[in-house]
């Protein structure tokens, strides 16, 4: 609608000029017009307008995770990105984008509880309630991600003039977050635990994201009580495939506790060309989970794969987590007693994906017949270059049409099960209900696979520690998750910096009819070097080191990581704000 007359118009400036002050409107990746804004003195009149501006907070943009490839589990074949270069600056786009959208979601959230406050008596009480309660929890996770990824922020309890835009300073970290723990508390009070019908934010999700926030924050008993307190509920219970929950087919779960959820028929999907294997319709597999993701996996005896005596470099997928052969495709040998070999592939979905250089044709199942194999690097220029490509999600549908419906999942129950148990650990609180949550994870992992899962036992702290972290490395992969940990666990300067690994240089001769030469793959082939010819080993942090491969040139360095840890475990405060505001000021080194 336009506004008809001088006040609305005014009004209409009024809030395009905060909107710019704040910096919602620099760097948006997508039109976030919104139905909160009053065009006509009657909005909020009547409780469909209320329920539409809550509706436009359910955006995965104002809950948008950090990248993994920001991680050590995701790589982009040989490209770096800003965060591991280290080249992040005042400038960055990616802060600017976050502080735009969720300074835009507050400003919004506010408005809605502004007139909730002023005019809700049109409403029901319990319908007033609800409203208030999400908002208040929608305006909780807005300022939660502000203050872990910038620290001290301006906190506004009501929207601002123009002239107060002009002159607001950041407010304490810990002003901010007590303020943000206090509206979690009370949008748990307000929220139902669970609707009929049309989903919105529940009392678990405020009490998920509430822990969520404090473990970020260390605030490790707030983050106990919480995710306790949400498990208490008695509403969630872990998905009974862990493969199974990430599919398109699965649109409801009780282990989703805050999703937004995908339609074809709107056209609300997400493409996934990035992921599918080269020889799939359309598939271009540029993005890979990492060799050390691959290499963190605990083997079936629970045991890392330097100390396992199960685990077999050449095969890396045998004896391992079933959770990682949900994740990653396997390939070679997978169990001790069946006849595979390290060059064997593996029937995915019909078509066999191989990334050994000796498997220049692959079967085509579906076809029944010998095709090209554009997965491997002797063949494709652009296969993977570390010759790894993502499984989890990964389904039929996903193939058919290269899109998928499957659920966004912002927050599952997974996640406050860790949680809970990382907080107990951290507050050396070890009880058998650490146990417990940890080892229910770990059944549901291995289940259906034929393998008993390695029962957790040890109450050591420093041995907990290093499982639990592990453990969510490799139940929360490719959630959005592995960033912040490395930056509230303070491990990002060391699994961010010194070399990406991948395969030993391979020459491509798509000419089948030739030969393999020995000129044309590199130390890839020969007796013991494939996969690995040496076993990674596993630091005291649970991170891999490949650093024996290299000295053995059983591998390439594909990129370089530099993280800087002198200022890049907080976001800049954006250029553009401080220069409309002189009172914003800086986070240290930018």
């Amino acid at each position: 609608m336009k506004p008809n007359n001088i006040k609305q118009m005014r009004i209409l400036k009024t809030i395009l000029a905060i909107a710019y002050i704040i910096g919602v409107t620099s760097c948006n990746e997508l039109d976030l017009a919104s139905l909160d804004k009053a065009n006509s003195e009657s909005w909020y009149a009547k409780q469909d307008h209320y329920r539409y501006s809550l509706n436009d907070l359910y955006r995965n943009t104002f809950f948008k995770k950090p990248s993994d490839t920001w991680s050590d589990d995701y790589t982009i074949r040989t490209n770096g990105n800003t965060v591991k270069n280290g080249t992040v600056d005042s400038e960055w786009g990616d802060a600017a984008t976050y502080w735009a959208h969720l300074y835009k979601g507050v400003s919004r959230a506010n408005t809605v509880i502004a007139e909730l406050e002023a005019k809700g008596e049109v409403l029901g009480e319990d319908v007033r309630n609800q409203f208030m309660g999400e908002a208040e929890f929608m305006k909780a996770s807005f300022y939660g991600q502000l203050i872990y990824f910038f620290g001290d922020v301006p906190f506004f309890d009501k929207n601002i003039s123009i002239d107060e835009s002009y002159t607001v300073a950041r407010t304490d970290l810990n002003t901010v977050k007590g303020k943000v723990y206090e509206l979690f508390d009370r949008a748990a009070a307000k929220l139902p635990a669970s609707y009929e019908g049309a989903i919105y934010a529940t009392k678990g999700a405020a009490l998920a994201y509430k822990a969520r926030t404090a473990l970020y924050l260390g605030d490790y008993e707030v983050a106990k009580t919480a995710a306790k307190a949400c498990i208490d509920l008695g509403v969630y219970s872990l998905h009974n495939d862990f493969a199974d929950l990430f599919f398109s087919k699965t649109k409801v779960s009780s282990e989703f506790i805050f999703t937004f959820p995908r339609s074809n028929d709107l056209d609300i999907r997400v493409g996934i060309n990035t992921y599918i294997p080269r020889n799939h319709p359309s598939g271009y597999a540029q993005t890979h989970p990492t060799w050390n993701l691959l290499a963190s996996a605990y083997c079936t005896d629970g045991l890392p794969v330097d100390e396992s005596p199960l685990f077999d470099p050449h095969n890396p997928f045998m004896n391992r987590d079933p959770r990682l052969l949900a994740t990653i495709i396997p390939f070679g040998k997978l169990k001790a007693d069946d006849d595979r070999t390290p060059e064997s592939g593996t029937n995915f979905y019909g078509i066999e994906f191989n990334t050994h250089p000796l498997a220049r044709q692959v079967m085509n199942y579906n076809e029944n017949k010998m095709i090209v194999n554009k997965d491997t690097r002797s063949i494709g220029a652009y296969a993977s270059f570390n010759g790894l490509v993502r499984s989890k999600g990964c389904d039929e549908e996903w193939l058919d049409d290269r899109k998928t419906e499957t659920a966004d999942i912002a927050c599952r129950y997974a996640e406050v099960l860790l949680t809970y148990a990382e907080a107990k650990i951290e507050l050396n609180e070890i009880d058998d209900s650490v146990l417990e949550v940890l080892n229910s994870l770990r059944e549901r992992g291995y289940a259906g696979s034929g393998v008993n899962y390695p029962v957790i036992a040890t109450k050591d702290q420093g041995k907990l520690r290093l499982i639990v972290r592990n453990e969510r490395r490799i139940e929360l992969a490719f959630e959005g998750m592995r960033y912040m940990d490395l930056i509230r666990w303070q491990l990002a300067e060391k699994a961010l910096v010194g070399n990406n690994y991948g395969l030993a240089k391979i020459n491509q001769q798509p000419d089948l009819s030739k030969p393999v030469t020995g000129d044309m793959i590199t130390n890839v082939i020969e007796p013991g070097h494939w996969f690995w010819g040496i076993t990674p080993e596993i630091d005291n942090d649970g991170l891999p080191n490949f650093q024996a491969l290299d000295d053995a040139g059983m591998c390439s360095i594909l990129s370089v990581m530099e993280f800087d840890k002198t200022r890049q475990y907080l976001f800049p405060i954006p250029n553009s704000n401080r220069k409309l505001n002189p009172e914003l000021t800086q986070n240290p080194g930018y």
